[in-house]
């Protein structure tokens, strides 16, 4: 998986899924989100719903269903400890 790699940097993940969540055909393309390992997809995709482009906040909610779900199918306990972590200590200002 593209993102299991040590090389490569949150900040490199966070700039491919934001372009990923621009595009109009999105959900057509959101199978290339299973390149990704689901946990280091958590935080761009919270940060996407705080983008100005509502294009990429819906997107982002979208890939959010995707990977929370990706989660609780492999390890129900991890996902909901994973993403109740995000929950509480980000937020949008």
């Amino acid at each position: 998986m593209y993102g299991k790699r040590n090389n490569i940097t949150n900040r490199t993940i966070k700039k491919d899924i934001f372009t990923l969540l621009d595009k109009e055909d999105f959900v057509s393309q959101s199978t290339v989100l299973q390149k990704y390992d689901s946990v280091k997809l958590l935080s761009p995709l919270f940060s996407s719903l705080c983008s100005s482009s509502s294009r990429i906040r819906w997107h982002g909610i979208y890939a959010f269903g995707q990977v929370v779900a990706d989660l609780a199918d492999r390890k129900i306990e991890k996902a909901r400890m994973d993403a109740g972590n995000y929950y509480d200590h980000r937020h949008c200002s």
